[in-house]
């Protein structure tokens, strides 16, 4: 039954993100349609992508151009499109931004007209007021110069798009200009950022090959010795814990959706701190603490400051397994893309990315909270801890380590083509469970590639 529970769910996500299971027209608020009344705030992904692109093409001219051109799959609102026109003003010039413009008011009307029966004598869909403003105002800036617009339509842009905005009313202005200077800081910053990044990431692996290597002769050397102690076969009551898990992640999502529905207030990142309850089912079924403590990881193992350096060495040893995962991933994208004939792949994000683009103190802590203490935490209890610990008394180390991550990537937001990045990363925290037996070197592992992930993020979208 807990199986039944636990592949239920898990083929019910994956279905759901594979877009198996269609919305009624207008029930997705992500749709184009439902996006045309009021402009969405900007795409985290777009804005990077943005910067990206005016960033680069101040010291590699031409670079931003192909860019904007792959990153079309991106802007799927109407306010995302404008501010592509924003971005191509910028790396290309008035001319193509006008042509863009153009182009993404067709579109709008493309799929104004496409929501109703229509025939050949029906008038022009009408376009929602807040886009014929941004349009009149872009229309201007590139044609007669930021400096024609009146202040309110300044300020409308600047609310609707913020740095994007920004950036379209500092077009062709002097680059000490106060406006512009800031606008142009941030997309230097966001390149200086990422290439800062990878620079480090490289050398992180470089040193991780060489980690896995000295491992792998220990192992075989039997020089380096696990110290998990599997659990004899027989039993459920720890698969049934990860079972009641899943179940309660899918109830509390419904509450928190229900409570929003009534009065707008999100408590999702308060109930899931139940969850964690879920791990005492082993004690109702009559384990005992000690026996418990062990089976969880929940144990010192060689002292507290000991494991999390051990957590710290074996997710750098571990970049080598994660790193297959990602070029297994961008292998199954560019094959899904070619499949599909699409222009460009379908980008990889996570709804996170929406929390850090609000900012603010208290959504960057609430970022913080939840990428770096409660899924390390509780990803780590209940799928390193239980469910691992279930699969080592029937399974041995790789296949455990396979099928418990090939869940962990499964029910994660970022998609069905993240699933061999994810799973290599999963991999790699259940390896470090079984060298360490206490669950402490995984969960440090897992705070330190959220967290590294979550601070360059907003860093470079600040």
């Amino acid at each position: 039954m807990a199986w039944a529970v636990i592949f239920g769910l898990v083929g019910l996500t994956m279905v759901m993100q594979a877009g198996g299971m269609e919305e009624a027209p207008g029930t997705d608020p992500d749709s184009p349609l439902a996006t045309m009344e009021e402009p969405t705030p900007p795409n985290p992904v777009v804005v990077a992508m943005g910067r990206y692109a005016i960033g680069v093409d101040r010291y590699i001219n031409g670079v931003g151009q192909q860019v904007l051109g792959e990153m079309r799959q991106l802007a799927q609102t109407p306010a995302d499109r404008l501010r592509m026109v924003m971005y191509a003003g910028e790396v290309d010039n008035a001319e193509n931004a006008l042509e863009r413009l153009d182009g993404v008011l067709e579109w709008v009307r493309g799929q104004l007209d496409a929501d109703r029966a229509i025939d050949d004598e029906s008038p022009p869909t009408a376009l929602p007021d807040w886009i014929i403003a941004d349009a009149e105002a872009l229309r201007t800036i590139y044609t007669e110069g930021p400096n024609a617009l009146d202040a309110s339509s300044r300020e409308a842009l600047i609310e609707r798009h913020r740095w994007s905005g920004r950036l379209a009313l500092s077009f062709e202005l002097d680059d000490a200009d106060p406006m512009r200077a800031e606008v142009l800081a941030k997309a230097n910053r966001f390149i200086a950022i990422l290439f800062s990044a990878l620079g480090v990431g490289a050398l992180a692996c470089l040193a991780g090959f060489a980690l896995l290597t000295v491992a792998i002769v220990l192992i075989a050397r039997g020089r380096l010795r696990s110290a998990y102690a599997p659990p004899a076969p027989g039993g459920s009551a720890y698969l049934e814990s990860f079972a009641l898990f899943l179940l309660g992640f899918l109830v509390v999502s419904m509450i928190a959706f229900f409570i929003m529905r009534q009065n707008g207030a999100d408590l999702t990142p308060i109930l899931i701190w139940l969850l964690p309850l879920a791990a005492a089912w082993p004690l109702v079924r009559g384990a005992r603490v000690g026996a418990w403590r062990h089976a969880l990881g929940l144990v010192p193992g060689r002292g507290v400051i000991r494991e999390i350096g051990a957590g710290v060495v074996g997710y750098i040893a571990c970049l080598p397994i994660f790193l297959f995962g990602l070029f297994l991933t961008l292998i199954l994208s560019a094959t899904s893309t070619a499949i599909s004939g699409a222009d460009e792949a379908e980008p990889i994000t996570h709804p996170i990315m929406d929390d850090i683009a609000r900012g603010g103190v208290w959504g960057v802590l609430g970022v913080y909270l939840l990428a770096v203490v409660w899924a390390p935490v509780v990803e780590e209890l209940l799928f390193r801890g239980a469910l691992y610990h279930h699969m080592r008394g029937i399974c041995g180390v790789l296949v455990s380590a396979v099928v418990v991550a090939f869940i962990f990537a499964a029910i994660h937001p970022q998609g069905l083509l993240a699933i061999p990045a994810l799973m290599g990363l999963a991999v790699a925290f259940a390896l470090i469970r079984e060298w360490r037996g206490s669950l402490i070197g995984a969960i440090t592992a897992h705070a330190l590639h959220n967290g590294t992930l979550v601070t360059i993020m907003i860093m470079a979208l600040s």
